[in-house]
C-alpha cells in the first residue's frame, strides 16, 4: 500500500496540483471520517461491494505521507529493500 501512495504524495509536494490536492480524489476517507465511519484494513484495501471505500491509492498516499510527516522524507529510502531501490 505505502508504494502505492508513495508517488501521489511525492507528485502532492513537488507540484502545484498533485492527486493529493485534489479534493474529490481524497473525499471518501473524508466522508467517512465525518460520518463516523471506521473499516479495517482489509475493506479500505481490497474494497466492498456493501460500502462505498476508497481505493488503495488513496489509503497509501495516506500512509505515505503520514510517514514522512513523521518520519523524514529519508525514512521511506532508508526502509525500502536494496531490490526496490534498483541497485
Amino acid at each position: 500500500m505505502v508504494f502505492e501512495g508513495d508517488a501521489v504524495t511525492i507528485e502532492t509536494a513537488l507540484t502545484n496540483a498533485g492527486r493529493g490536492r485534489q479534493p474529490s480524489w481524497i473525499m471518501p476517507y473524508r466522508t467517512s471520517l465525518l460520518e463516523g465511519k471506521k473499516f479495517s484494513y482489509s475493506k479500505v484495501s481490497f474494497g466492498s461491494e456493501k460500502d462505498i471505500t476508497p481505493g488503495y491509492y488513496q489509503l497509501g498516499y495516506l500512509m505515505a505521507s503520514n510517514i514522512r510527516k513523521e518520519f523524514g522524507k529519508i525514512f521511506s529510502t532508508a526502509c525500502l529493500p536494496t531490490s526496490v531501490k534498483g541497485q
